[in-house]
């Protein structure tokens, strides 16, 4: 949602966090979406830090593979 007055967004996610929503800013947009694919041009930049963590077994959310793109948590 969108307070015109506050100029803020609000959004959420299911508090079991079944259903996924992920989020980006870049370059002055914000994204919003329920697939990280959407999020991505067609050759994603992928994040060095989450790919590093995940070769390591440490991912941390709210990070995915996706450069600037993030989880939103439950």
């Amino acid at each position: 949602f969108y307070d015109s007055r506050a100029k803020k967004i609000y959004f959420g996610r299911d508090q079991h966090g079944v259903k996924p929503l992920f989020y980006q800013w870049k370059d002055q947009s914000f994204t919003l979406s329920s697939e990280v694919k959407a999020l991505s041009e067609e050759t994603p930049v992928l994040d060095e830090v989450y790919i590093k963590r995940f070769f390591a077994r440490a991912m941390v959310p709210p990070r995915t593979a996706i450069k600037d793109a993030f989880h939103v948590q439950p």
